[in-house]
């Protein structure tokens, strides 16, 4: 097993919760973002982006509702 398996294996329960939390019902500010990463596919190194979906809560707090 490899070193990136092993801290998946390690943490998947948590990254499930929370991609299956309930959200709250409003948010008086949302906005999306993108992080860009360079990975390698089929042999060239390729730009990927990976799309977030940020808010602010009616708390004040900001959460990342998905990617």
């Amino acid at each position: 097993q490899g070193m990136l398996t092993a801290i998946t294996d390690q943490i998947w329960e948590e990254v499930e919760a929370w991609g299956t939390r309930p959200l709250e019902e409003l948010y008086p500010c949302l906005w999306l973002d993108a992080m860009v990463f360079k990975v390698r596919e089929e042999g060239r190194i390729v730009k990927k982006a990976v799309y977030l979906a940020l808010a602010r809560t009616m708390e004040g707090q900001k959460e990342l509702l998905g990617f």
